[in-house]
């Protein structure tokens, strides 16, 4: 595929986290797929706002076979998340034991923190 600079910028980064904010019909896809195949030894998460783009992103994609790309709403991993923890959430401790999950994850998952990323972070703001 053709890419443009800011899209091959975007592709070559050495950066493991990072957000593409941009128009319909910006590339945004493409440039996903570029840096999923190109970067396959990193898990990548791409967040939807909806479910309806989560299904038209999948089905965008199912041909390139893909397994390190996991496409999910913001929804559905906060609930995927606090499903086992249910029983005891209240509105008092939903941020409480989110962080907590949160916090141990980016421990198991890069072993330099102890404390959420910026995603994370914000994902917990808006709970």
């Amino acid at each position: 595929m053709l890419l443009t600079t800011e899209q091959e910028e975007i592709v070559n980064s050495s950066l493991d986290s990072f957000k593409i904010n941009a128009v319909a019909g910006s590339g945004k896809t493409t440039t996903l797929l570029e840096y999923a195949k190109k970067k396959s030894n990193l898990k990548i998460l791409y967040l939807a706002y909806n479910k309806s783009l989560q299904i038209a992103l999948n089905e965008k994609l199912k041909d390139y076979h893909l397994p390190n790309l996991h496409i999910s709403t913001i929804h559905s991993l906060a609930y995927n998340k606090t499903e086992a923890y249910k029983y005891k959430l209240t509105p008092e401790l939903k941020t409480n034991i989110l962080e907590k999950l949160i916090i141990n994850h980016e421990f198991q998952d890069n072993k330099k923190s102890y404390y959420p990323s910026l995603e994370y972070t914000t994902i917990l703001k808006t709970l």
